[in-house]
């Protein structure tokens, strides 16, 4: 009796097993495939943008098996602060996230977007002072020549014409790549009406060259100017942390 019950126990073990493994199987096959989803926006989001711009994030959809959904839009700043926002004035320069989720049948669409943000080529701190493109004729001496009149010739060259005022600022903000820099052509040249009508127009001139990656890095360029004794000073800043 007990080896005949303990046989019946295994059967029904058994038979309780594959019961389960049945169901398991069964569950397998008819568990509903995942719906597939696609993205899309009003417009295109642009990759970089000048700060300052006040920007308008394009709205975003999701479409779920013929379904098309709202999505939530959320920004990660360059200073790692995330806001639900679409639109806002570019202050910080650097790298943008914008989030676009939704929830659809209790599953989290996410797609992400990203931009960057510079400063503007050039500015200037004073509304008085103005900056433009122009091409004037400059006469220069070909020091090849004679001293005559065939060793003087007119160049002419295009570039930024930039008019201050006491004390303001222009700002030329592009990147100068000097990790190959021998020294045998200029970094940038410039041309200054220092005497108008025998009256110096600027005393002294300031040109800085800052650090891209550690702003507290800069060489300074014066430029101390007298009609009978005009000298350059070159300072340099530099942190090594």
């Amino acid at each position: 009796m007990k080896t005949l019950l303990s046989k019946k126990l295994t059967a029904f073990l058994v038979a309780v097993t594959l019961a389960v493994a049945c169901l398991m199987v069964g569950f397998v096959l008819i568990r509903p495939a995942k719906a597939e989803s696609t993205f899309d926006s009003e417009q295109s989001l642009g990759t970089t943008y000048e700060q300052g711009e006040v920007l308008t994030i394009p709205k975003g959809l999701f479409t779920v098996s013929g379904n098309t959904v709202d999505a939530e839009i959320f920004v990660i700043f360059p200073d790692g602060a995330k806001k639900r926002t679409d639109g806002f004035l570019l202050e910080q320069q650097g790298k943008y996230t914008v989030i676009y989720t939704a929830t659809v049948n209790g599953e989290t669409l996410v797609e992400e977007k990203t931009f960057n943000c510079y400063a503007k080529k050039t500015s200037i701190n004073s509304l008085n002072s103005t900056v433009e493109y122009e091409e004037r004729a400059f006469i220069n001496y070909n020091k090849t020549s004679d001293k005559t009149d065939s060793g003087y010739q007119e160049t002419v060259i295009g570039g930024l014409n930039v008019k201050l005022t006491q004390n303001a600022t222009f700002y030329y903000n592009s990147i100068i790549d000097v990790s190959g820099y021998d020294g045998t052509k200029p970094l940038f040249s410039y041309y200054s009406e220092a005497v108008r009508n025998a009256y110096p127009v600027w005393l002294m001139l300031t040109v800085r060259l800052t650090d891209i990656y550690d702003p507290t890095n800069y060489i300074e360029i014066l430029y101390d100017y007298h009609p009978h004794n005009s000298h350059t000073i070159l300072k340099i800043h530099y942190t090594d942390e």
